[in-house]
């Protein structure tokens, strides 16, 4: 095959053999870049992530297409490096802000939930609802979580607080029921110290 190293060359090695890179990434425009990372994808996360840490032509582009990939990875720990690692890059470089990339800040939250690690967990959601005012789901789930967050905390106060801003902001949430069962439940315990 020569020793001419192409896109397409590329995806039948990563198709067929370990999927290395011999080829100027930056020469890809934005639809094959994409294309080449979601078939990586499909192989080796890995290489895919590799692929996209390497195209530096549009920053906004790869850092979204590593998020994509983040929601795609069943591992927690890998998927909460991987999301650090967008979070902090994207955080420390602007111009790497891509459309919802506030997102990273609610996947995180969640995560740190799950882990049992509340005060990031809180620290995380707060930086999404700052930048996410908009009523929809999302916020919904941000604000769910931050609330439960909040209970785990023992900081009821503040659990209620989210709680019913979720119910004002977005009462048709999947998440509004939970929240109205969360509170009849801190309401309970209330009324036991009375």
């Amino acid at each position: 095959m020569g020793s001419t190293k192409t896109p397409v060359y590329w995806l039948t090695n990563l198709l067929i053999g370990d999927g290395s890179i011999n080829f100027q990434v930056n020469t890809l425009d934005a639809e094959t870049l994409v294309f080449l990372a979601d078939e990586a994808e499909k192989k080796n996360p890995d290489t895919a992530i590799k692929l996209l840490n390497e195209y530096t032509k549009d920053p906004k582009l790869a850092a979204k297409q590593k998020f994509k990939i983040s929601k795609n990875i069943s591992d927690d720990a890998k998927r909460e490096q991987l999301l650090v690692s967008i979070y902090q890059d994207v955080n420390k470089n602007p111009g790497k802000q891509f459309d919802g990339y506030e997102e990273v800040s609610l996947d995180m939250g969640i995560l740190y939930y799950k882990k049992n690690s509340f005060r990031p967990a809180v620290e995380a959601l707060s930086s999404f609802l700052q930048n996410h005012a908009q009523r929809d789901e999302k916020r919904a789930e941000g604000l769910y979580y931050m609330g439960k967050s909040y209970l785990k905390l023992k900081d009821n106060d503040n659990a209620v607080k989210n709680y019913m801003e979720l119910l004002e902001s977005v009462p048709n949430s999947v998440y509004a029921s939970a929240a109205r069962t969360e509170l009849e439940e801190i309401q309970w315990r209330k009324s036991l110290t009375r």
